[in-house]
């Protein structure tokens, strides 16, 4: 994680979910082993405290067939997102603040890991959150000082 990217060692798995012609399944997001899943979860959370900064949830998808339906690709999409807000959800249950986890979804290569899952901690990117906060606060400051009431 020194990289910013934290690497799982253990393969957190979700629950299977099928879109076929006999089936559609709907796109809840489980783990297969909650206890594994929890036990990955807390170990992040001990890194956002070590590396206070956004963190960007990257939840990796297969590439998709040219004969997948447009259908068929949205529900692939939601499925993967809402795996990815499952890892979201027990981070801010763990203490990470909820609006410094972003999740996202993206096609995996074949340099994606076996668990199709990226977590990045950015410590530098607290740094700008914090420039960001000081710039709106001088702006409000400024806005009372221009008022000739008080400096």
């Amino acid at each position: 994680a020194a990289s910013g990217r934290a690497a799982l060692l253990e393969v957190v798995k979700f629950e299977k979910r099928w879109h076929t012609t006999e089936r559609v399944d709907e796109t809840t997001a489980a783990w297969c082993d909650p206890d594994l899943a929890q036990a990955v979860v807390d170990d992040l959370v001990k890194l956002f405290e070590a590396q206070r900064g956004p963190v960007v949830i990257t939840r990796l998808r297969p590439r998709e067939k040219p004969h997948f339906t447009q259908e068929r690709r949205a529900w692939f999409a939601k499925l993967f997102m809402r795996q990815g807000e499952l890892f979201r959800s027990a981070m801010v249950q763990g203490g990470v603040p909820a609006d410094l986890v972003i999740v996202k979804t993206a096609f995996e290569t074949e340099a994606s890991p076996e668990g199709k899952l990226y977590i990045d901690f950015d410590a530098a990117g607290i740094n700008a959150v914090y420039r960001r906060k000081c710039d709106r606060d001088l702006k409000v400051i400024r806005g009372i000082e221009s008022r000739g009431n008080v400096r």
